[in-house]
């Protein structure tokens, strides 16, 4: 994933491994930000970000 390139529905699936039927109620819901351009809707590759960090659970990077 490029700095600055648009994602599309397909590659943002693709980079959170759920169905197109998933991510269209998130978009439904209003959990994920998109860019709509003539028919086509883009997603900035910045939000997908932090989205994927808004859901992160557990894991945490303590050091002894």
């Amino acid at each position: 994933m490029e700095k600055g390139n648009l994602l599309d529905k397909r590659q943002v699936c693709e980079l959170l491994n759920i169905k197109a039927s998933t991510l269209n109620k998130l978009l439904a819901q209003g959990k994920i930000p998109t860019i709509r351009f003539n028919r086509k809707v883009l997603f900035d590759p910045h939000d997908i970000r932090q989205f994927i960090q808004a859901h992160k659970q557990g894991g945490k990077n303590e050091v002894a």
